[in-house]
């Protein structure tokens, strides 16, 4: 990959992701606990402060716009909090591939693990390169055929996939029919998420 390319992951991978879903969600959520615990502390006053403060939070919180609003916070909320960054890559890998009538990769804990280390020496190391040497790698299982996209993000991993199949190379990886496995390694260390994505069949 060229110093070229790699500017170019880097600036596509832009936009509102999980981190900024997760921020709001999460905000919705704590208004709904402070006002919860506020009527807490009106019925230390008395409980004609407590009934008045149930009042209204029932009033807000069972209006259905905002009662909409709060559920979908939890949902999504959980749902981020759930779903491990190589779980994530695999399944926006996955329905890339499903978008174009490309069969599943099927995920290889093995090989992620390995894809895991290269990704953290590339935080290390501050830079983007290619797994010295993957078919040593993949002496362990059966295969004819490899490739391997590696990125760096400071936003989101859909945004990294999305400038994955911005940039015909990687597209192209992800996209061969020919793979049938794949091995996925994500560090996230200050901020950054780095990628190693290793495809084989």
């Amino acid at each position: 990959m060229t110093v070229g390319s790699q500017e170019k992951i880097r600036t596509l991978a832009r936009g509102i992701g999980a981190r900024q879903v997760r921020f709001v969600s999460g905000t919705i959520l704590f208004a709904y606990l402070l006002s919860h615990f506020t009527n807490h502390a009106l019925g230390i006053i008395s409980m004609e402060a407590l009934s008045y403060g149930v009042y209204w939070h029932k009033l807000l919180w069972q209006f259905p716009p905002i009662a909409t609003l709060f559920y979908g916070a939890c949902i999504t909320h959980t749902a981020l909090a759930t779903t491990t960054p190589r779980q994530q890559m695999l399944a926006l890998t996955n329905q890339s591939r499903a978008d174009h009538g490309v069969p599943r990769l099927k995920l290889n804990t093995r090989l992620s693990k390995m894809a895991t280390r290269h990704s953290r020496q590339m935080a290390q190391q501050n830079t983007l390169f290619h797994t010295a040497n993957i078919p040593g790698e993949l002496r362990h299982w059966n295969w004819s055929v490899w490739g391997e996209n590696v990125g760096m993000t400071t936003d989101t991993l859909p945004t990294l996939e999305t400038a994955f199949m911005n940039s015909p190379v990687h597209r192209e990886n992800i996209l061969n029919r020919r793979f049938t496995h794949v091995g996925i390694g994500v560090a996230r260390i200050n901020g950054a998420y780095w990628v190693t994505v290793t495809f084989y069949g």
